[in-house]
């Protein structure tokens, strides 16, 4: 009797793994092998950003983009959209810069790339009488300066303790008409 039933559980041991087991023959329907293949991207939405050096950047926006002495950590590149951008990111002082400028014909605040629900606004205008703006969460950890000057919306965003004195500082080695 024991033999019998070892023989019975070794018979539904083996027939419980055969049903588990997966097979990966193609199937056929209708004399036509069907085979499941991997679809090859053939498409894709092009990266606009390209990383260029210093002097690339101004020679290609026809601007002056002076990073301060202490950057570290420097990249630039152009963002290649309906509206040119000419970026330059670095840290200062701990904290995390993006300078970028455009060639609008008004103040343009779309070109910061930053979408957040900012706490503190405030607008005004420079010495030229050219607009400027900025913003900053309500824990000021991050904030974003724009100004338009000669048909350029330059903006600089930061993180790591912002506030408005440091971003436009920042911004005037870049703008000195600030």
């Amino acid at each position: 009797m024991k033999k019998l039933t070892a023989v019975l559980l070794a018979l539904v041991c083996i027939f419980a793994l055969c049903a588990c087991s997966h097979t990966t023959q193609p199937i056929s329907y209708s004399d036509k092998l069907v085979v499941e293949e991997t679809p090859e991207i053939t498409a894709g939405i092009p990266n606009p950003v390209r990383e260029v050096n210093a002097e690339e950047l101004c020679t290609e926006s026809g601007l002056t983009f002076v990073m301060p002495m202490s950057a570290q950590d420097v990249h630039c590149s152009v963002i290649d959209s309906d509206t040119t951008v000419y970026e330059m990111s670095f840290k200062l002082d701990g904290r995390d810069y993006t300078v970028r400028a455009a060639h609008t014909d008004a103040l343009d605040e779309s070109i910061s790339g930053v979408y957040t629900d900012w706490s503190v606004t405030g607008d005004g205008a420079t010495s030229a009488g050219d607009p400027i703006c900025f913003y900053l969460t309500n824990d000021e950890s991050e904030g974003v300066y724009y100004c338009f000057t000669d048909g350029v919306t330059w903006c600089v965003y930061m993180t790591g303790g912002a506030s408005t004195t440091l971003m436009s500082d920042v911004l005037r080695g870049f703008v000195p008409s600030l």
